[in-house]
């Protein structure tokens, strides 16, 4: 039997986990796409997958577009039975799409039709959702549309994170793919449609998306807000002094000794963590980072009573200065 070939084309951690996991299963990859590290600047959790290719001795291509003539050229030259796309953002055209005779399979980290476009987990985890899962599906040119290889449902905890829940769906694609392994060498992976009528939508997110509004939000939506953004994405954010400061990591407060005004300092713990007011309660900040620094910088000592965010008079005062 003649193993079949495969081209692997991806930028980000999933994409790293899904080669390494393909390549340590054996499966035929001939040749690596993955985006020029001089313009991965906007991607949140890129992976320099170099290293991995030249450890399993796997031809390595950049680009900057996959769409691009020359991955389309090399692509025709390598002639390869099936193409992985795993963990790109940028939307494959169909003269890649139908290169492969086998097709091309992608992964989504939802459980399709559920969850269809961008920024997956960190929406599952605004939305309160309690179960979530990775879909391994054949891709064409609908977005996530295409009939579903295999799929692992995992639980959304409480207090999960985009780190934690990102994890789950690493450790689930890895699953999948080692599942799949067999029948990709043997050009026999089998597939279902999906159903339509169940299919729903998220949208692309961008770091604006991260701001802190202590006027308008609760405690439960800034606490939401910053576990779905923090690692590997932007963060969610407010100003202190005027400046951004990122919240990695918060956590609820069960206080109600404090009347303040939304986004003020409330005080310095002696584990250097520092509690916020919101309009519902108080939020105690964990992990930040401020000017590039990460920690609880001694200012905040000095500064209790200080509110965090944009002043809008102030704001306005400058403006007309």
């Amino acid at each position: 039997m003649t193993i079949k070939k495969a081209a692997f084309i991806g930028t980000v951690m999933s994409s790293y986990e899904a080669l390494e996991e393909l390549l340590e299963n054996q499966v035929g990859i001939t040749g690596v796409f993955t985006l020029d590290k001089a313009y991965s600047k906007g991607v949140s959790d890129y992976a320099d997958l170099k290293p991995l290719c030249e450890r399993f001795f796997v031809p390595y291509y950049t680009f900057r577009n996959v769409n691009d003539e020359h991955v389309i050229h090399k692509l025709r030259i390598m002639a390869p039975d099936y193409i992985f796309v795993i963990g790109l953002s940028q939307l494959v055209k169909r003269e890649i799409l139908d290169l492969p005779p086998l097709g091309c399979i992608g992964a989504h980290p939802s459980l399709l039709p559920k969850g269809r476009g961008r920024a997956s987990l960190p929406w599952a985890i605004i939305n309160e959702d309690k179960i979530s899962g990775m879909s391994v599906f054949y891709l064409e040119e609908g977005a996530d549309s295409g009939a579903i290889i295999s799929q692992r449902q995992f639980t959304i905890h409480p207090n999960e994170t985009s780190k934690t829940l990102y994890n789950k769906a690493v450790c689930s694609l890895r699953d999948i793919l080692k599942e799949i392994a067999p029948h990709v060498k043997k050009g026999t992976v089998s597939a279902t449609p999906q159903s339509e009528n169940l299919a729903t939508y998220t949208t692309k997110r961008i770091p604006t998306d991260g701001f802190i509004n202590w006027e308008t939000m609760s405690t439960h939506e800034i606490d939401r807000l910053i576990r779905a953004t923090t690692y590997p994405y932007p963060g969610a954010y407010t100003y202190y002094k005027k400046k951004k400061l990122i919240i990695w990591e918060a956590s609820i407060v069960k206080s109600t000794e404090f009347i303040a005004i939304p986004g003020q300092i409330l005080k310095v713990t002696e584990s250097q963590t520092v509690w916020i007011k919101t309009i519902d309660g108080v939020l105690e900040l964990k992990e930040v980072s401020y000017e590039g620094n990460n920690g609880i910088s001694g200012d905040f000592i000095s500064l209790i009573g200080y509110k965090l965010g944009i002043n809008l008079a102030e704001l306005i005062e400058e403006l007309l200065s």
